[in-house]
């Protein structure tokens, strides 16, 4: 009786603290509250196409339309699903502004800093170029699937929206985009069993872990950034080395960690945005700033402003992949912004000048496929057998521009369609079509538009 009395309040105690914990954990991880002053737009991009438009529904069609309009805010993150998207001359608005970056220290047996005259420099922009180099290098699923687990939302100011006010941070800065990713903590304190614990319970799921959330300035004013103390870096995105704004003061240094983990950064990982005042010339296969009028231009994509798919194509080369290593019929695997259905497979091949909507696009030259698809864009775990990137690299090497297989087409929006808006729904046009031939130079030099 005695002992009782005397270890009650210690027990209740820990009680209050294990509770106190859990509310802690909610509010940290799925309880993170709305941006204030904003809205969401879109929704998150769950919805495998590949099971809703197959052959059957995405034959031939005298008017074929936009199916779904995806877009990917952090680079080989999760995509969010939207019903209209704004062009801009990189792309869609909201299209890969962010992306996550490690440090990159050459070795010994990488190389070393290039001296001027040294006989056997690799060719500038190469794989062998950069390894003789200090640098950001940007990360993609490529090397980290973990990429396509952290989800993004975006959201705009709002007049109704609750805590609107002109002079709120994220009205300010034109919206927020609040991220947010998986970690399971170790069970080495209260606090991360009750994190992980809370997880299990809320999705009904032994495998789901704490989903951790942080808050990003969609577009920071000159004044913000300055406020802020963001600095400005150089970073790598394949031949190009542009300047980019570094945001990583934005995540909690206890999410950073967590990050680094998950990425299997050993070096110091950034999170970078967009310099507006500094996108990458795009030249290749887009056409010249005398008939555009203006620089293409991309951000954070691979190559070209806005990439198309045509779901009867996808369904075609999903039929004929062999699924042994664990492949699933997803077109999300291929991460296009602009879905199409109502076509006939491959039809989009050969166009060269399209409408969609009210808004008229270059069609520059195919998308050719990096291993990338490999990845389940919902769990993170590349197949076994290297599929699709095996099957399409040895079926559908269809242009001699590329060793590449070729799966989908990249867009560049005309000047007049700059500001406009795709909706899904619009009616889809062929004004041209034509004769493609990739160029993988990023140089001026080796500039051939295709029209």
């Amino acid at each position: 009786m005695v002992l009782l009395v005397f270890t009650a309040p210690f027990i209740y105690r820990q009680l209050w603290i294990a509770f106190f914990e859990i509310l802690y954990i909610y509010r940290q991880t799925e309880g993170a509250s709305s941006p204030p002053g904003c809205r969401r737009i879109g929704d998150s991009g769950i919805r495998n196409l590949s099971k809703e438009y197959n052959k059957a529904t995405t034959g031939t069609s005298p008017a074929p339309r936009v199916a779904v309009i995806f877009q990917y805010p952090l680079k080989s993150g999760f995509p969010i699903e939207f019903q209209e998207a704004t062009i801009t001359p990189t792309g869609f608005k909201h299209d890969r502004q962010f992306c996550f970056a490690k440090w990159f220290e050459p070795t010994p047996v990488a190389g070393f800093e290039v001296k001027e005259g040294d006989r056997n420099i690799p060719e500038k922009g190469t794989q062998g170029w950069w390894s003789r180099r200090q640098h950001w290098e940007f990360l993609t699923q490529r090397s980290q699937p973990y990429l396509t687990l952290i989800k993004t939302e975006v959201w705009v100011p709002d007049l109704s929206a609750k805590g609107y006010s002109a002079d709120a941070e994220y009205v300010k800065s034109e919206g927020c985009l609040v991220v947010s990713f998986p970690f399971s903590p170790p069970n080495n304190s209260l606090k991360n069993y009750w994190s992980n614990l809370a997880a299990k319970l809320r999705a009904r799921d032994l495998s789901a872990e704490p989903m951790w959330t942080f808050f990003l300035p969609l577009n920071p004013s000159v004044a913000q950034i300055k406020e802020k103390g963001y600095g400005y870096e150089k970073v790598r995105i394949f031949r190009d080395e542009p300047s980019a704004l570094d945001m990583t003061s934005e995540i909690p240094n206890e999410m950073l960690a967590m990050l680094k983990y998950c990425l299997n950064s050993t070096s110091d990982l950034r999170l970078f945005r967009v310099d507006i005042r500094h996108d990458r010339p795009l030249y290749k296969c887009a056409p010249k700033i005398e008939q555009l009028g203006y620089q293409a231009r991309v951000g954070y994509q691979d190559s070209y402003p806005i990439s198309l798919q045509n779901m009867a194509s996808i369904s075609e080369v999903e039929s004929q992949v062999p699924t042994s290593g664990g492949f699933t019929p997803d077109a999300r695997r291929f991460r296009g912004n602009i879905y199409i259905a109502g076509l006939a497979q491959f039809d989009e091949e050969d166009w060269t000048f399209v409408r969609i909507g009210k808004h008229e696009f270059h069609v520059s030259c195919r998308v050719t496929r990096c291993a990338l698809p490999n990845t389940d864009p919902d769990t993170g775990i590349k197949d076994k057998k290297s599929q699709p990137f095996s099957y399409i690299k040895k079926n559908r090497a269809i242009d001699e521009g590329s060793t590449n297989g070729c799966l989908g087409m990249n867009l560049v929006p005309t000047k007049a369609s700059i500001g406009g808006n795709i909706r899904v729904g619009d009616k889809v046009e062929i004004l041209k079509r034509g004769k493609h031939r990739f160029v993988a130079d990023a140089s001026p030099e080796a500039h051939t538009p295709i029209i």
